[in-house]
């Protein structure tokens, strides 16, 4: 008699709605019905990690796997609680390591889920990001056609956010960051509106144009730029090509007609005096104050939230124009408030990503759209104000680093690369059964 085929267990529909919901819980953030208790900001996403966290703790009845990632944001939480001895500020300091604590949870969570629902998680993942690009291109539109803005400080000041778009979040910046990260990884080939996948992409590369944030096209393009290399012998038929081209063209358009506030910020740097009294000048100037307190405080960093608490008591060799308190640049904020330590722990969980990727075998195109995506990640997180804080950085990397398991899913295999296997079609999904 022949064995039964094995039965994949399915994943309850509690944790598929669960995990549509993330990256759109993500993207909204504190920006928009957040309460403070203490020094730490309660919103929605920081409700649903610990309570989805400790639910699947004491219901998994299998042996847990805890990632590399996950050890390193615990080693991350407790080298944020020791810098609170020297921090400036405690409360800030304390508010950090929670951040890292609920990365730790985020981690670990979707890997349990991953390794039980390996298929049905990676699909309802990548489907969770397609709702959110879809949820906040909605309200840009709302923007768009009103020229209203939700509540946030930026948004106050109407002179500021003219001719931009902001969706749910504080500022266009945070906004070009998220449309940066989330437009690869809606390329992803698995889940559901896998059909409308490259109509979104480039719906999005449009609001991106308009948020008017040079570091996400430049994450954008770099993006497709790693795309195109891999992609090398059938380039013209990769969806990643024509999403870059028709970013582009978009990009030009758009910039030609919402005036010239928007072109001005590119333009600027081509010009004499650029680093002077500008954007570009002002992040030079944040990136070496940065920079001078990791290496004056002998590589341990100020401590969590020290680097904003410098800035505003102007105890820095390079004053910059008012406002201005935070490094926008991630990997400034890592090394001037945690130190080498710190950057050291962060390079760790992203080194524990891209060597899963190279060696667990994921299948083309999917490997293509995965490097591409953490090369936009090395850029975007350059564009917000501050960036260690974000729910939006942290649930990409969380899922990033489950979409690399997908290499030894059942059925798939690294045959040659085929571009057009990106081209979105209404068959299943390669990379598993559910396309959930």
């Amino acid at each position: 008699m022949g064995r039964e085929p094995t039965r994949v267990p399915t994943a309850p529909v509690s944790l598929i709605l669960v995990l549509w919901a993330l990256p759109m819980f993500a993207a909204v953030g504190g920006a928009q019905l957040s309460v403070d208790v203490g020094p730490i900001d309660i919103y929605a996403f920081k409700v649903l990690v610990p309570i989805a966290f400790f639910v699947t703790l004491l219901t998994v009845r299998s042996d847990l796997h805890v990632p590399t990632e996950t050890w390193a944001s615990v080693g991350l939480t407790a080298w944020a609680l020791i810098g609170a001895l020297w921090a400036p500020e405690g409360a800030a300091a304390f508010k950090a390591a929670t951040v890292f604590a609920f990365a730790a949870m985020l981690f670990a969570m979707l890997r349990w889920w991953a390794d039980r629902w390996r298929d049905q998680v990676v699909g309802a993942l990548v489907t969770g990001w397609r709702v959110a690009l879809l949820g906040t291109a909605l309200v840009a539109a709302w923007e768009l056609a009103t020229g209203s803005h939700l509540p946030t400080d930026l948004a106050s000041n109407e002179a500021d956010v003219a001719g931009v778009v902001l969706s749910v979040f504080r500022n266009p910046n945070d906004y070009g960051a998220f449309l940066a990260l989330a437009i690869p990884l809606c390329l992803f080939p698995a889940g559901r509106l896998r059909s409308f996948s490259v109509p979104i992409a480039l719906g999005s590369a449009g609001l991106l144009v308009l948020s008017g944030s040079r570091f996400g096209l430049l994450a954008v393009g770099l993006a497709g730029v790693v795309a195109m290399v891999r992609f090398r012998h059938r380039w013209w038929t990769a969806p990643s090509t024509w999403v870059v081209v028709a970013g582009g063209t978009i990009g030009f358009v758009g910039l030609v007609a919402v005036g010239a506030k928007i072109a001005a910020k590119f333009t600027a740097l081509f010009l004499p005096g650029a680093f002077g009294n500008t954007s570009a000048g002002t992040r030079v100037a944040l990136i070496g104050n940065g920079l001078w307190a990791a290496i004056t405080t002998g590589g341990i960093g100020l401590g969590g939230g020290g680097y904003e608490v410098m800035t505003t008591a102007g105890d820095v060799p390079i004053h910059v124009r008012g406002g201005d308190v935070n490094p926008h640049n991630m990997w400034v904020e890592v090394v001037s408030e945690f130190g080498v330590v710190g950057l050291v722990l962060v390079l760790i969980l992203l080194g524990a990503i891209w060597g899963r990727l190279r060696r667990r075998g994921v299948p083309e195109p999917a490997a293509t759209v995965l490097w591409a995506a953490l090369a936009s990640y090395v850029v975007a997180v350059c564009t917000p104000s501050s960036y260690l804080a974000s729910p939006v950085n942290w649930m990409f990397l969380a899922t990033v680093s489950v979409l690399t398991l997908s290499g030894t899913i059942p059925g798939t295999s690294t045959r040659p690369l085929d571009a057009s296997a990106m081209l979105p079609v209404r068959r299943s999904a390669p990379l598993g059964s559910a396309d959930t």
